[in-house]
């Protein structure tokens, strides 16, 4: 099947009377058409290599952010409104899991400042208050960098079929994130890489409703819902 046909396919599954044909940038809301559970997307993952593997994760989004009418409804994208309940010293943990993956991942690489600036694990302040609002200018946080590392090491990887290009739109307007597009549509990449799963603790980060923000190597911030038990100050350290 050649992109032209599988995104009729899409525009077909999504019920769009119009004559137009589909392109790939049609895809992006694409799952939001299938809430609650996008059950109905089955059949078209099952066709592809890796596909249901890739289903599956999918699956776990719109379990986590389906657990009221009003989410199911009206969210633009999938957004996390009751997160799992957990310890702040699970979450820390995790966070710590995603940066030692991001300094893995500059290794594979061979991006070495970022490895340098990970290196010991940076401190891990957490915190209850809403994250602000982060300025998409500016290019000199750690943040971006991260981002700007990972994104070209992403690039480099052979996905396993062209479908992971296909449908990147759809992925990515998810939840805006290429971070939570990445871990869904790992199974297509998997192979091109040694790291078995690098945005895993991400993941489980953003099903607790946690944000990790790095501003710089020493000023590196867990936001967790203040619902959780605050069970940990502050830590780790491993390296």
């Amino acid at each position: 099947m050649d992109e032209s046909t599988f995104l009729q396919r899409c525009k077909a599954l999504a019920d769009d009377p119009s004559d137009a044909p589909w392109e790939a940038e049609n895809l992006a809301g694409f799952f939001q058409t299938f809430r609650p559970d996008g059950r109905e997307l089955e059949p078209l993952f099952a066709d592809i290599p890796a596909g249901p593997d890739v289903f599956n994760r999918l699956r776990r989004v719109y379990a986590a952010t389906t657990t009221s009418k009003v989410s199911a409804q009206y969210d633009l994208y999938f957004i996390v409104r009751n997160p799992r309940p957990t310890s702040d010293a699970h979450l820390l943990q995790r966070a710590a899991d995603q940066i030692a993956n991001w300094r893995q991942t500059a290794a594979e690489f061979n991006a070495q400042k970022l490895v340098d600036l990970l290196t010991p694990m940076p401190q891990i302040r957490i915190s209850k208050e809403p994250p602000p609002k982060v300025d998409p200018n500016d290019y000199d946080s750690l943040d971006m960098f991260i981002y700007e590392v990972l994104c070209d090491w992403h690039g480099s990887l052979a996905p396993l079929c062209p479908h992971a290009y296909w449908m990147r739109e759809g992925f990515y307007h998810v939840n805006c994130d290429h971070y939570l597009a990445w871990y869904i549509t790992w199974p297509w990449y998997m192979k091109s890489s040694r790291i078995r799963e690098p945005s895993e603790p991400y993941f489980d980060l953003w099903l607790h409703g946690a944000v990790l923000q790095c501003l710089s190597p020493d000023k590196i911030t867990l936001f967790v819902p203040p619902a959780y038990e605050h069970s940990a100050k502050s830590g780790i350290s491993n390296d």
